[in-house]
Order: C-alpha cells, then sequence, then structure tokens
C-alpha cells in the first residue's frame, strides 16, 4: 500500500522532472540564424553542437552527461551561445532545415559525430573546435569553457564601451 506521504510526494516530484526536463531542452537553440544574431548582439561566443541525436552514442553520453551538468550548463549559459545542429537518422527534417544544416556541415568541413565548434559570431572564426571528449564536467569547464570565455574578455567580441563626446 502506498503511503499518504508519498501520495503527497508526487505531484511535487512530477512537476520537478518537467521542469528539469524543460530546463534541459532551454540550452540548446535549433535555429542557426537567430543563434549567430544573439551571439553576436550579445557579445558571446557561439557554440555548435553537430549531434546525431538518434543514432550516435557518443552525442547521446555528451547530450545525457557533459551537457546535462549543471556547472556545464551555468557556464554555457553566462559566456556562450549555445546551437545544437542535430543530423537525426529516424526523425524528418524538412528540406530547409535539412538543406542549411547541410551548409553549416559543409562549410565547417564536418565529418565526425559529435562536433563542437567555438566560432567568433562576428569574424566566423572558428575560435576551438573538438569531437568527443571524455572529461568530467569540471575538467571541461576547467580546460575548455573557461579558457574560451577569458577570450572573451580580451577579444574584439565585447561591445566597445562608448566613447564619451568632447
Amino acid at each position: 500500500m502506498i503511503s499518504l506521504r508519498i501520495l503527497l510526494l508526487l505531484p511535487a516530484l512530477c512537476a520537478a522532472f518537467i521542469s528539469l526536463s524543460a530546463e534541459l531542452d532551454e540550452l540548446w537553440i535549433d535555429d542557426p540564424e537567430a543563434a549567430s544574431h544573439a551571439a553576436e548582439e550579445e557579445g558571446r561566443i557561439l557554440l555548435v553542437f553537430f549531434s546525431g541525436s538518434d543514432w550516435c552514442i557518443l552525442c547521446q553520453n555528451l547530450e545525457d552527461g557533459l551537457f546535462a551538468d549543471t556547472s556545464v550548463r551555468a557556464t554555457l549559459s553566462e559566456h556562450f551561445t549555445p546551437l545544437q545542429l542535430d543530423f537525426p537518422r529516424k526523425k524528418k527534417l524538412s528540406m530547409a532545415i535539412k538543406h542549411e544544416r547541410d551548409q553549416w556541415r559543409t562549410h565547417y568541413k564536418v565529418v565526425a559525430y559529435p562536433t563542437i565548434l567555438f566560432l567568433d559570431p562576428k569574424t566566423d572564426q572558428v575560435l576551438f573546435r573538438h569531437e568527443y571528449v571524455d572529461l568530467k564536467p569540471a575538467e571541461y569547464v576547467d580546460k575548455v569553457l573557461k579558457p574560451l570565455s577569458n577570450y572573451l574578455q580580451t577579444s574584439l567580441l565585447k561591445k566597445p564601451s562608448p566613447t564619451p563626446e568632447p
């Protein structure tokens, strides 16, 4: 028999799970134009995650492990504009979306999944790229994300301060 305490906690647990699921989905933008524009406007590095969500085990490992970690998500949300370009095999994409993603894949010479690119949205320059990494979340933040976010402080990605008029 289910105790009254469990019955009372069940709605709260369901709400927390739904909230967490929505939060996990909120990290990634799936519109390249919107993500590029947001990164440029906000002075952030564009992180592009080329994935095969329904067939690539390593992509799934990154999504469920590294990119689901709260410290990684916090750093990404604070310093980067995350764009996910998914290339599923089972889910059908519209021809326009497939064509747009294929153009990105070709332009950046992506031949393996997962591939993660860090781009300067103003110059389209690839600042860093990697494929699958087997790092713990804290290591990824320290060895990849923090050095790239520090780049923001010394680069032209930051919007220049307005100069005082004479």
